[in-house]
């Protein structure tokens, strides 16, 4: 919401005496005059001669005029200086009278205020009545009368309130020019911010310009300009403003019902209007204008009650009569009121707009729920162009009940709109929402969107890179709405771009194009009379309906273009599908007069969830060698009946439409045959065994479509798949955690941390108790075979101590492990594990046994994704869940030493070892189409090692420690019994489904390691391998430290 600026009044503060100086008495030639302190006296150029107001001086009035012009001399009011005056009416800060000539430059402050606070509308904030309670205020005003040769250059601060009265007004013709670079705020009812009547010069209107009030307005030219006019500052309408009280008050919607525009030109405009935007180009710097208006005022209006015409302006992207680079927007603000952004013409005379309009930056009008107009053109306007390669958008931020127009030409003179940009209609109407209507016209008109060179060079990148894919391309010219035309021979071509809305072309020989990567979603209406005709090519896309009403026309397809649609009154019209296709996106009969459908084309068909076939009825239908038919399917059918897909009167080559002509979703499988001058389509959804699904997937299959039948996005995206691959990894992120990740994950965690008690190199002498430290490390992996594969790591640390008895060693140790298994579905499972164990150990001499037992919490959580795709756009799902387990585990072995020398040595060893884990059942969050109800499951495996071990030692071991040792150990783990436990899962739709995992795999096995002790350590390093039947290779690590106490 737009605020006004508080407007302050500067007090005397103090009373000073007028040096002599100032006083002098006039000579013919006048002595300038400079006031350099605070003043109480007006000044007269005729007796004061060029005035100069310096950084420290001041002239405050109660009353009346600090400085009036009246005689040919200049005013300059530097940056500090000030002109103040009063609460009365009928003052100003400068004035001048007509027929002068004289330069006036304000760098300083010129204020003309009151001290008011208006009564407002019971307890709200809302002004009621005037503003302001004083007239005829300015702060520099040039009286009317004959032409005056002044150039007026406002940098510094002018803040005027009173009705009826202004910032910068120019009462009579002006020879030179006006600029504006400062801040300009007027407070009050019928009054302006700048004003002008005829101006041989140029019209710079930038910095700040701020009005407040019924029917107040920032710019009026109410003459001619024999120059450019240039809005290169912020120009606003405000709606509330601070008042003298302090309080933040606003007008009502009865004030902002005046009509009047933000900004005006009522006369003729030699070097065209342009709204600016920053740049810098052959050492000009330019800044950004913008307009703003409230209410039922235009932003921008270009005419008057006399004829107008408006030259030519060179702006960024080309020349034009009116060109807005930076901002024109408009805003209803209170609901009811109308919004106009650029309005031309409608004042009572014409206006000729010879160069037409362009539009680099943005026009844009808001309602809350009445109309909204961004650009319009009255009758009586002549406007032959309009290009457009920024934003014009008509807005309802409620659900307006009026009509919403991006661009309206009410002249019927508007013929060629150009659209690199974006041309919008946003948000819901009852009534029209027409991004561009041009019904009026009966000439006939061209609309044409493509590429500028900044879109050509966008697009060209977007290509080169992988994965371009047409369906989600960025799209860098669009128009959003619904497209008028009259009833001359029109011509929409759509080369780039999208277009979302319908179009309704008149009467007349009417003609759509549309090419490159071009989509239209919406309808084309052909009008009632004349001829239709479409061609698309290269990717264009049409989604709709094709309305004609039995005139002759012609729909022409190539390239990989795709027509989807219905089409209705089409009994003239003529399709010809060179490539791409052509084909209905619902079901119904499309009737035509011919169809032709060449080697490199296609015809779709649109079956819905009853088995119904959309119908093409032609008089006659020819299909070339190589035509194909698409078939797309709506949702989930099992098998459907016969269908009539084409009824022709003369159907040419139905032999060469055959069963391998069908292009289905992956899911089915179908057949076509000829029966007259029929074609007759059959479908069913193929078996698991004919998708080549895996034993899990074909387990879930019923219950994966069952699922899916409940949710339009999934079960589209399912049904769009093209190949079984992709089938099939759509299928698997729709399945739990099965594959066996959690139970390899935790007994790895387990049967490594075991090792340590397998290890005879740990046992000490000097003491009777002992312990340890051993940080681990893991990882694995199980190809995608039946069951999908996974990856997984982890790490985490084991701590345990023991103490010798008669019988042995006999202690207890703790280990914990956390880590990720990464399964190929796009899932993540973390997992925790801790596992606390009591184990005995003992050597015989050589010959060294050892056991242990274990028990184990595990803690689970599971992220799954899914993603699709839904007409080639991306659709993501998400699913989460977490549980418990625990587990059991023992282990059994022995090792012997065999001395092959003081320094050499081999050692047999074997174990056995058992495992079992029991996982809590769980129910997912998320995404509703995939979250599942998981049950229980135990897992469960007993596995039998064996290796041989080598041993070489720097040298003997004794009493007094161990040398440093290289030892390598090779073996094999068979699995002997158990299974990994199935998985049973519910959808939240009621569908059931069990996977059974492949089952635990033996592996060969093998290990390094170096080791060193003293008399009471011995610390280790080791690093294993292994090669499982269905996995890549497996590493884990280990570096332990042994301690007697």
């Amino acid at each position: 919401m737009q605020r006004l600026p508080k407007i302050r009044f500067l007090s005397t503060v103090a009373t000073m005496a007028i040096p002599a100086a100032l006083v002098a008495v006039a000579t013919p030639a006048l002595a300038d005059t400079t006031v350099g302190t605070s003043t109480l006296t007006a000044l007269n150029t005729s007796s004061a001669g060029n005035i100069t107001v310096n950084g420290s001086g001041a002239i405050k009035l109660p009353s009346g005029v600090p400085i009036t012009i009246d005689s040919s001399n200049t005013v300059n009011v530097n940056s500090g200086g000030s002109l103040t005056v009063a609460g009365v009416s009928n003052s100003a800060g400068i004035v001048a009278n007509a027929g002068v000539t004289t330069t006036i430059t304000n760098d300083g402050t010129i204020t003309v205020s009151e001290d008011y606070t208006p009564p407002v509308l019971g307890n709200s904030s809302v002004v009621n009545g005037s503003v302001s309670q004083l007239t005829n205020r300015y702060g520099i005003h040039i009286l009317s009368g004959n032409a005056t040769t002044a150039t007026i250059s406002n940098t510094g601060t002018i803040g005027v309130e009173g009705n009826n009265s202004g910032g910068i007004v120019v009462s009579s013709p002006l020879t030179g020019s006006i600029t504006n670079t400062g801040t300009i705020s007027v407070k009050g009812d019928n009054s302006v911010g700048v004003s002008t009547g005829n101006v041989t010069g140029n019209l710079a209107i930038g910095g700040t310009v701020a009005v407040i009030g019924t029917g107040a307005q920032a710019v009026v030219v109410n003459g001619d300009i024999n120059g450019a006019f240039k809005i290169d500052g912020a120009m606003t309408q405000a709606v509330s403003y601070t008042a003298d009280d302090g309080t933040t008050q606003t007008l009502s919607p009865t004030a902002l019902s005046s009509g009047k525009a933000a900004v005006q030109v009522s006369g003729n405009v030699t070097g065209g209007v342009i709204v600016t935007v920053a740049s810098s180009t052959n050492n000009v710097t330019e800044t950004t204008g913008s307009i703003q208006s409230y209410g039922t005022s235009p932003a921008l209006l270009i005419g008057g009650a006399g004829n107008t015409t408006i030259g030519s302006v060179v702006a960024t992207s080309g020349t034009y009569s009116v060109a807005v680079d930076g901002s024109v927007s408009a805003t209803a603000y209170y609901s009811g009121l109308n919004a106009y952004g650029v309005v031309v013409g409608g004042q009572g005379g014409t206006v000729s707009l010879p160069n037409g309009i362009g539009v680099h930056g943005t026009v844009t009008a808001t309602t809350v729920n009445g109309d909204a107009t961004a650009i319009l053109l009255n009758q009586g306007v002549t406007a032959t162009s309009l290009y457009n390669e920024g934003t014009i958008k008509a807005t309802a931020s409620g659900v307006a009940s009026g009509n919403l127009y991006g661009i309206r030409d009410l002249s019927g003179t508007l013929n060629t709109v150009n659209n690199t940009g974006f041309i919008t209609i946003s948000g819901a109407s009852t009534g029209k929402t027409a991004a561009i209507d041009l019904s009026a016209n009966t000439s006939g008109v061209t609309i044409k969107q493509y590429l500028n060179a900044t879109g050509v060079t966008s697009q060209a990148s977007d290509k080169a890179a992988s994965g371009y894919n047409v369906a989600t391309a960025p799209v860098y010219t669009a128009i959003t709405g619904d497209i008028y035309t009259g009833s001359g021979n029109d011509t929409v071509d759509i080369e780039s771009g999208k277009v979302t809305g319908n179009a309704y072309l008149g009467t007349g020989n009417n003609t759509v194009i549309m090419a490159d990567d071009s989509k239209w979603i919406g309808n084309i209406d052909f009008g009632t009379s004349g001829t239709a005709s479409m061609t698309m090519s290269a990717n264009a896309r049409f989604t709709g309906q094709m309305a004609l009403n039995d005139q002759v026309g012609t729909l022409t397809i190539g390239g990989s273009a795709i027509w989807a649609g219905t089409i209705t009154g089409g009994s003239q019209l003529n399709v010809t599908v060179n490539g791409g296709s052509f084909g209905a996106n619902a079901v119904g009969t499309t009737t035509i007069n011919n169809l032709t459908v060449g080697s490199g084309g296609a015809l779709g068909v649109y079956v819905d969830s009853t088995g119904t076939a959309s119908k093409l009825v032609a008089n006659t239908a020819t299909f070339a060698s190589g035509a194909k038919i698409n078939v797309s399917v709506s949702s989930f059918l099992s098998a459907t009946t016969p269908q009539t897909i084409v009824s022709a009167g003369t159907l040419t080559g139905g032999s060469n439409v055959t069963t391998s002509s069908l292009s289905l979703p992956v899911l089915y499988t179908g057949s076509i045959s000829q029966s007259g001058n029929d074609l007759v389509l059959s479908l069913s959804r193929k078996t698991a065994a004919q998708l080549g699904l895996t034993t899990p997937q074909a387990a879930a299959y019923d219950a994966i479509i069952g699922n899916a039948a409940n949710y339009t996005n999934l079960q589209s995206s399912l049904l769009q798949v093209t190949d079984t691959p992709t089938l099939q990894s759509q299928f698997n992120q729709l399945l739990p955690d099965y594959a066996g990740g959690a139970f390899d994950f935790v007994t790895r965690g387990s049967r490594q941390a075991a090792l340590h008690v397998a290890d005879d190199s740990s046992l000490f002498t000097i003491s009777n108790t002992g312990m340890w430290l051993e940080p681990l490390y893991f990882r694995a992996s199980k190809h995608d075979d039946d069951s999908v594969g996974y990856s997984l790591s982890g790490g985490g640390v084991s701590f345990g101590l023991e103490r010798a008895t008669a019988l042995g060693n006999i202690g207890a140790y703790f280990d914990w492990t956390s880590g990720t298994v990464n399964n190929h579905n796009q899932q993540s499972l973390g997992v925790n594990n801790i596992e606390i164990n009591a184990f005995w150990r003992k050597a015989f001499g050589k010959l060294y046994t050892f056991a242990r037992v274990g028990y184990g919490r595990s803690s689970f959580k599971l992220d799954r994704t899914f993603t699709g795709a839904v007409d080639s756009a991306t659709i993501t799902y998400a699913a989460h869940g977490g549980w418990k387990g625990h587990s059991l585990s023992a282990t059994g072995g022995f090792s012997y030493d065999i001395d092959l020398s003081d320094t050499f040595k081999i050692k047999p060893k074997a174990n056995i070892e058992y495992f079992r884990l029991k996982e809590n059942g769980y129910q997912e969050t998320g995404t509703d189409a995939m979250i599942l109800l998981v049950r229980d499951r135990s897992s469960t495996a007993v596995n039998a090692t064996t290796t041989l071990g080598f041993a070489w030692s720097s040298g003997p071991s004794s009493y007094e420690g161990r040398p440093f040792t290289v030892e390598a150990d090779v073996g094999r783990r068979s699995h002997l019994s158990g299974d990994l436990g199935a998985t049973t899962a519910i959808f939240g739709s009621g569908q059931q489904f069990t996977l059974t995992p492949e089952n635990v795999q033996s592996a060969w096995i093998g290990s390094i390691g170096i080791l060193q002790g003293g008399l009471d350590y011995t610390w280790k390093i080791s690093a294993g391998a292994e090669k499982p039947q269905n996995g890549g290779i497996a590493a884990n690590v280990r570096a332990s430290l042994s301690i007697a106490l």
